[in-house]
């Protein structure tokens, strides 16, 4: 990890920092934050998915910033939810990404920050230095 923008895996560590495995073990250890510059999200190489709601309505005039005839609430299980159901006790909040940071802003469990965001994490196949194995004629176990 450079510490200020993610992990790299350049092959030119000078020996003195920790190494790991796989982007997600080093993100997850040293970017374990979320909204500041060099966060999981940037580590990982994660972008936030687009915020346009479809309404059955016309829309009103545009606007400097993006708004919803909804506000996001926390399910406390799987993430933020605007589908106009909340029970107006619990907190509301106007962008998803607001909502999930404030009561999804952990990362590794179910109804984490990703999960919550509608975020996939990248495949974690780790390359090897050495070629595969020649086929079989015949099942091996």
């Amino acid at each position: 990890s450079d510490y200020v923008t993610g992990c790299k895996n350049d092959c030119l560590e000078s020996g003195d920092e920790p190494l790991y495995e796989t982007l997600k073990d080093c993100c997850s250890f040293h970017h374990n934050y979320i909204g500041a510059q060099g966060d999981y999200l940037e580590c990982m190489g994660l972008t936030l998915p687009p915020t346009v709601k479809p309404t059955d309505r016309p829309t009103p005039a545009p606007t400097p910033e993006p708004v919803s005839s909804c506000m996001f609430y926390s399910d406390y299980v799987t993430g933020c939810k605007n589908d106009c159901l909340e029970s107006g006790d619990e907190p509301l909040y106007e962008t998803l990404k607001d909502c999930c940071s404030f009561h999804h802003n952990y990362i590794g469990a179910q109804g984490d920050y990703l999960e919550c965001m509608g975020l996939t994490l990248p495949p974690t196949v780790k390359p090897t230095d050495r070629p595969t194995p020649a086929p079989t004629p015949e099942p091996v176990s």
